[in-house]
């Protein structure tokens, strides 16, 4: 289960209803078929991206928007918080900001 907002499911519910032909998946082939997870990486590849690189990039928005630490870490499954707190950059502004917020 993945969390969306809800502009994005409403997006993902238009472009199913614009699908010729009914199927669960949400991203198809260019034969109507459920995308095979070494096709995603392919298309992924060649923009310089892989599926690490977008969950690390969900990760550090969520912590760089001031999201809780435990919440990103259940958004993404992590059973040790330990391995969420990777994502957390060391930065003075990131202090000074906690401080102007706390004391203001």
């Amino acid at each position: 289960v993945i969390p969306l907002s809800r502009a994005a499911s409403e997006h993902i519910k238009r472009y199913k209803d614009s699908l010729k032909a009914e199927n669960e998946a949400v991203f198809l082939s260019s034969v109507n078929q459920r995308m095979t997870p070494r096709a995603v990486q392919y298309m992924l590849s060649k923009y310089d991206v892989s599926p690490h690189k977008l969950r690390h990039t969900f990760c550090q928005n969520l912590i760089d928007k001031g999201i809780e630490i435990q919440t990103v870490s259940k958004l993404v499954g992590h059973k040790d918080l330990n391995m969420t707190k990777r994502y957390i950059k060391e930065s003075g502004q990131g202090l000074d900001a906690a401080i102007q917020n706390t004391f203001d």
